[in-house]
C-alpha cells in the first residue's frame, strides 16, 4: 500500500499558497493529510480517507526565536531549512511519504510516525 498526500496546510492555509514573512526566520507546524492511494488519474494520486500528521518546519533563525527549555530549542520530528523554499519542502515531504510504503495502512502509519506526529498519538 502506498501513502499519498491529500492536502498540506499551515494554519488551515494551503501550503502551496503559504509563504513566511521572512524566509530566513520562521518556525511553523505543517499539517499533512495522508491516506492510502486509492486511484490515480494521470500523475495525481488520490486518497479517499486520510489521517492527520504534523511536523515542525523551521529555519535556524526561527528556532532561535522559540521559547527554550534551558538550552534545548526544539526536539522531535522537525525539518530544518536554511531558507524557506516551497518547492524544496514539498519535494522533501513527498519523498518522505513515498518512502513509507507497506503491506497495509497500519504498516504505512508505523513508518510515517517515524517522521511525523500522528493525530492519534498522545
Amino acid at each position: 500500500m502506498r501513502p499519498v498526500i491529500a492536502n498540506m496546510a499551515v494554519d488551515q492555509m494551503d501550503l502551496r499558497r503559504w509563504t513566511p514573512e521572512d524566509p530566513e526566520v520562521f518556525s511553523v507546524f505543517i499539517q499533512l493529510y495522508l491516506g492510502p492511494k486509492t486511484w490515480s488519474s494521470g500523475p495525481h494520486a488520490r486518497a479517499k480517507r486520510t489521517d492527520l500528521f504534523t511536523i515542525r518546519v523551521a529555519s535556524p533563525g526561527g528556532l532561535e526565536q522559540l521559547d527554550a527549555e534551558g538550552e534545548i530549542l526544539a526536539w522531535g520530528r522537525i525539518i530544518v531549512m536554511r531558507r524557506y523554499d516551497r518547492d524544496d519542502l514539498i519535494h522533501a515531504l513527498e519523498r518522505i511519504v513515498a518512502s513509507c510504503e507497506a503491506e497495509s495502512w497500519s504498516g504505512c502509519v508505523d513508518l510515517l510516525r517515524r517522521h511525523f506526529n500522528w493525530e492519534f498519538e498522545r
